[in-house]
């Protein structure tokens, strides 16, 4: 290398090494902190993400998300970037006698038992107390929802202010609102029918109500205001065969209807929110990402994670039934076409008994990552792709 072409990367100024950390740190937490791992000089003019709260947006691992296959050893989880592919694994003491829950920001609920809550950024490895589970919900329905009860990840999440947390607990249709270190959740209830979806997106919780979408703004530092009607949804849903599903497409909230049409297969009508005109439009793509829907839980992954991923495609969960009864794997968003799965799920062998072919794709791993708690936790899924 020419004398001329030398750069002393390890000591560059404040400036110039904070602009490639702030640029860094705003596509990538993993990356940041990898950044700040090369040395010295660039760790002291970075910002120490334990200098902040946990609940600080700029250093939640929106991108990644936790697979839940079983791996060599039983406190370790993979994740992956949905945006990318990489793949990074982890060791989670919290896995041991606890209950850990995703939310869309990448961080972990963890439930130790009846009356702890703690959240968790897995890769800064920040941790916040919240307040006990039993000043939410009555205390005799505490060791219940430790075990198998219905939190929603996707319904929990950091307000609009980034000063308090929400979780959300739809079997009692309320969702709690505290800040780190709180005695006690502040409750607030809202209407839904049963099973409807519910979303935090851009701080704010978002729920279906007979046949609008709405929105509860959340702040610390005033009560929540009553729901307010974001738009009006296309079609009425049928509560006994639709349902419907809140997403985050990288900054825009997309809905997907599920219904069935008379006796005809199932059929996904997809839309976009636009917040300015306060109303949905119907869409044909996901902007070359592709759908992974479950009952509760939903998300987007890129097609760059990998060839066997096809954009603008749905991919259904193992909790819903043309993917475990019908046999069918994905929904072509298009040209409406359905993609039938490799094999058969057994329904003559008992649910917890049941086992998944292996080696398993990584559109089974991603798969069982929105199949809701219980059901997943009957399938046999020990292998690695």
């Amino acid at each position: 290398m020419a004398q001329s072409e030398w750069r002393d990367w390890a000591n560059l100024s404040d400036g110039p090494a904070g602009l490639i950390a702030e640029l860094v740190l705003a596509n990538d937490v993993v990356d940041y902190l990898r950044l700040r791992a090369v040395c010295r000089p660039w760790r002291r003019c970075t910002t120490d993400p334990h200098g902040h709260s946990t609940l600080d947006r700029r250093f939640h691992p929106r991108h990644w998300i936790m697979l839940r296959e079983q791996i060599s050893t039983p406190l370790s989880r993979r994740f992956i970037n949905v945006s990318t592919g990489e793949c990074i694994m982890l060791e989670l003491p919290e896995l041991q006698d606890h209950r850990l829950e995703p939310t869309p920001e990448g961080l972990l609920l963890v439930i130790h038992n009846c009356t702890r809550i703690q959240l968790l950024n897995p890769f800064t490895r920040h941790l916040a107390e919240l307040p006990p589970l039993n000043t939410l919900i009555h205390p005799n329905w505490c060791s219940y929802f430790f075990r198998d009860g219905n939190f929603t990840g996707c319904g929990s999440g950091t307000t609009s202010d980034s000063k308090s947390f929400v979780v959300c607990i739809p079997d009692f249709r309320i969702i709690g609102i505290a800040k780190p270190g709180d005695e006690s959740w502040m409750v607030v209830k809202y209407t839904s029918s049963e099973n409807e979806p519910t979303m935090m997106f851009l701080g704010n919780f978002y729920h279906i109500s007979e046949s609008n979408l709405m929105v509860l703004k959340t702040s610390a530092d005033r009560p929540p205001q009553p729901p307010e009607i974001v738009a009006k949804l296309h079609n009425k849903v049928n509560i006994l065969s639709d349902s419907v599903h809140l997403v985050d497409n990288d900054g825009e909230l997309m809905l997907v209807h599920r219904t069935r049409p008379g006796d005809s297969r199932r059929r996904y009508d997809v839309y976009r929110l636009d917040l300015d005109k306060r109303a949905l439009f119907t869409v044909d793509s996901f902007d070359g990402r592709a759908m992974f829907m479950g009952n509760g839980f939903s998300f987007f992954v890129s097609q760059q994670v990998s060839r066997c991923i096809i954009s603008d495609t749905i991919y259904l969960s193992f909790d819903l039934p043309e993917r475990t009864y019908n046999d069918i794997e994905a929904y072509h968003l298009p040209d409406r076409s359905i993609k039938t799965a490799n094999y058969i799920l057994d329904q003559s062998v008992s649910r917890k008994k049941k086992d998944m072919p292996w080696p398993h794709t990584i559109v089974d791993c991603l798969s069982l990552c929105d199949t809701s708690r219980l059901y997943s936790e009957t399938l046999c899924f020990d292998g690695i792709f």
